[in-house]
């Protein structure tokens, strides 16, 4: 497995983990902080793919 399929397997399991943190997550702003995260996550995860 190349480093580069490694790394967006690590990303994806990242996003997974915090999509479920994000429907646990009781505010607004720490809802919004993860939200942000995750948008984050998928435009590398995105990127990675075009990539390859």
């Amino acid at each position: 497995m190349t480093y580069q399929r490694e790394v967006y397997l690590l990303l994806i399991r990242e996003l997974k983990r915090l999509e479920k943190e994000y429907m646990q997550c009781t505010t607004e702003q720490v809802r919004l902080h993860v939200q942000e995260d995750i948008l984050l996550l998928k435009e590398a995860i995105t990127i990675l793919y075009l990539n390859e």
